[in-house]
C-alpha cells in the first residue's frame, strides 16, 4: 500500500524510553514542538522492570513502569505529541526526511532524533518469562544490588558477562557461571579476573535448560552439560542472562552509518551521524554502558544537537553572499541597515578602479610616461576606498565564514 504524505515535522524522535522522552522535554522547551512514535514498547525496557534504585532523584527507588510514566508526562506537559505506532521505513535521500509510519502514513521532519534503544538477547527457555523482573535479569549492575549475600548465576562467556560477573562477585556470596562451550569468548583481562574471584565457580560445557522458582521467585536453574548429557539443578536465587544485545536498527541499514553489530554511529562529543539533521541518542548507539541515566543524557545531547542544527538553517536566509570585491546579496549591496550601503552606481565605478588601474599602469609603464607617477596618491585611495567598502580588509586575508557562503 503506498502511503501518502499527510504531515510535516519540525523534529520527528522516534523511539521512547529515557533517550527519547528526555530528547522531547528539552525540544518541546525550546517551542520545536516535537512528535514522537513510542513504538511497540512505550517506556522501552524499563517497563519489563520492577525496582530501579540507581536513577538519580529517587532516593526511595521506584518501579520500572512508574519511571517512564513521570518522564512521559513531563515531555507532554511541554508540549511533545506522543503518538502510539512504529517506524517501518525511512528515506534520507532527500531534505526533509520522509519517514513511514505502520506502513501506512507518510511523514517528512526537518530533524530527526532515532531512539529506539536495544533488546537483550534471552535465552527462550521455560521460567524465563515467567520470573522476569522476579529473579531474572539481563542487567547486573541495575539488578545485582537486590541479591547482595546471596547466590545467582550468570549465562555468558563473552566480555559482558565476564565484566558482570566481577560485578556480581563483589555482592554476591556465590556466583555460578555458566558458559556454553569449553572456553571464553571474552578478552583475557576480562578472563584473568573471573578466574581471580574466589565466589566465581566457571560451569563449562553447559546450557541453561529451565528456571525454576517457587511461583513468586527464582529457587533453581536446571542446566545441561553439552558433553555428558548430565542434567543438574544450581540453586539459586537470582539468573542474570548476558548473550549481548540487538540494537533496534534494522530500518536504517543503507542510511545511517552503524558498526559490525549495528549499533549506530555518532561523531565523537555529540549526537550527529552521518546523516545532516539526523541524530542518535540512547542504547541504540550505546554498546557500552547502557544504563537509563545515560541514555537520559544522551537524548539531551541529541535534542541540543537538533535544536541547534534547526536554529542554523533558519538563520542561513540572514547570511550575506561575498566575493573578494563586492557583497551583492539578492537584497542589494550590503544590507539595508549598514551605514556603508552602496548603489550600483558606486559599486561599479570603485570596481572599475580595482580592476583596471592595474592595467593602465603597466601601459603607463611601458611606455615611460610616468603620468602614474603624479596621480599615485589618489588611485591608492580610490582602491583603498572600493576594498574596504566592498569587502572587509580582514576577509582578504582569511577563509570566508562558512554561514557567508550560504546563498539568500
Amino acid at each position: 500500500m503506498k502511503a501518502e504524505c499527510t504531515e510535516h515535522i519540525r523534529c520527528l524522535i522516534i523511539g521512547s524510553g529515557p533517550a527519547g522522552y528526555t530528547a522531547a522535554i528539552y525540544v518541546a522547551r525550546a517551542g520545536l514542538k516535537p512528535v514522537m512514535y513510542t513504538g511497540v514498547e512505550p517506556g522501552g525496557q524499563l517497563t519489563q522492570t520492577t525496582d530501579v534504585d540507581n536513577f538519580p532523584g529517587y532516593p526511595q527507588g521506584i518501579l520500572g513502569p512508574a519511571l517512564m510514566d513521570d518522564l512521559r508526562m513531563q515531555a507532554e506537559r511541554f508540549g511533545t505529541d506522543i503518538r502510539f505506532g512504529s517506524v517501518s521505513a525511512v528515506d534520507f535521500s532527500l531534505r526533509p526526511h520522509k519517514v513511514i509510519i505502520d506502513e501506512t502514513k507518510s511523514v517528512t521532519a526537518d530533524t530527526i532524533i532515532v531512539s529506539t534503544g536495544a533488546t537483550a538477547k534471552w535465552l527462550s527457555v521455560p521460567g524465563e518469562q515467567q520470573y522476569s523482573g522476579f529473579g531474572v535479569s539481563v542487567c547486573a549492575v541495575c539488578d545485582g544490588f537486590f541479591f547482595k549475600g546471596q547466590d545467582v548465576a550468570i549465562v555468558g562467556g563473552g566480555d559482558t558477562a565476564a565484566e558482570e560477573a566481577s560485578y556480581l562477585a563483589k555482592l554476591c556470596k556465590k556466583v555460578y557461571m555458566i558458559v556454553r562451550r569449553a572456553e571464553f569468548s571474552a578478552s583475557k583481562v576480562m578472563i584473568s579476573s573471573v578466574l581471580n574471584a574466589s565466589n566465581i565457580e566457571v560451569v563449562y560445557n553447559s546450557e541453561t535448560k529451565e528456571i525454576l522458582g517457587d511461583g513468586k521467585n527464582v529457587t533453581a536453574v536446571k542446566i545441561l552439560n553439552n558433553k555428558t548429557w548430565e542434567e543438574k539443578e544450581l540453586p539459586v536465587n537470582g539468573l542474570f542472562v548476558a548473550i549481548g544485545h540487538k540494537p533496534n536498527t534494522d530500518i536504517f541499514k543503507g542510511w545511517l552509518d552503524m558498526d559490525e553489530i549495528g549499533y549506530l554511529k555518532t561523531i565523537p562529543g555529540s549526537a550527529k551521524t552521518n546523516v545532516e539533521g539526523v541524530f542518535a541518542a540512547g542504547d541504540v548507539q550505546d554498546r557500552h554502558y547502557r544504563q537509563a541515566v545515560t541514555a537520559a543524557a544522551s537524548g539531551c545531547m541529541a535534542a541540543l544537537d537538533a535544536e541547534r542544527y534547526l536554529a542554523a538553517k533558519e538563520a542561513a536566509p540572514n547570511a550575506k553572499t561575498r566575493t573578494i570585491f563586492s557583497v551583492k546579496t539578492k537584497k542589494g549591496w550590503f544590507d539595508k541597515d549598514s551605514p556603508q550601503n552602496l548603489t550600483y552606481k558606486e559599486a561599479g565605478i570603485r570596481g572599475f578602479f580595482v580592476v583596471c588601474m592595474p592595467a593602465l599602469a603597466a601601459i603607463d609603464w611601458n611606455f615611460h610616461t610616468h603620468t602614474m607617477f603624479f596621480i599615485a596618491p589618489f588611485i591608492m585611495y580610490l582602491a583603498v576606498s572600493a576594498l574596504t567598502m566592498t569587502c572587509p580588509v580582514k576577509e582578504l586575508f582569511s577563509r570566508r565564514n562558512k554561514s557567508d557562503s550560504q546563498e539568500l
